[in-house]
């Protein structure tokens, strides 16, 4: 048998063998051929864009679309007033993922990047700011994700939502 071993051994770890036949052939499902991946969740407002999505699902058969950014401060989610009272907006939201909803696709919702309100420091990436900070507060972090899942629940998107 042509078997290729590998051995790794480091310091304070467990030894591990993999070994692999390659004369054994398996199914390879490409899971990931339904999938279409895209930027900030911002994007799919753009009616430009929305476009390419339905383009992209009559072209392809993409039926899950799967982006960054739905807390981000580009769909203006998260806010607290003089008092430090939390206040949620989900219309940004909405404007994400009701038009995938309504061209058949299922978003994938990441729950990326951090609102600047409940951030515990500035820290961003990518060109549109997304901010990589943990909260300042997870309590506060907590009590925002429940509220969001009720309208992404409520659009349409019931069933898709697990």
């Amino acid at each position: 048998m042509d078997d290729f071993s590998s051995t790794k051994e480091t310091p304070g770890e467990v030894r591990m063998q993999i070994t692999v036949n390659p004369s054994v052939i398996t199914d390879f499902p490409h899971f990931w051929e339904p999938v279409l991946g895209s930027e900030g969740a911002h994007y799919p407002a753009r009616a430009d864009l929305q476009a390419h999505y339905r383009r992209a699902r009559e072209a392809f058969g993409t039926s899950f679309i799967r982006h960054h950014g739905v807390l981000c401060d580009t769909n203006l989610v998260y806010f607290e007033d003089d008092l430090a009272n939390a206040y949620y907006r989900f219309d940004g939201v909405d404007r994400c993922y009701d038009p995938l909803i309504g061209m058949g696709m299922r978003p994938f919702v990441e729950l990326s990047f951090m609102p600047e309100a409940l951030a515990r420091a500035g820290t961003y990436i990518f060109h549109w700011q997304g901010c990589t900070a943990p909260p300042r507060d997870y309590r506060r972090w907590e009590e925002l994700i429940p509220p969001l899942c009720g309208p992404l629940r409520a659009g349409g998107s019931a069933a898709m939502v697990l």
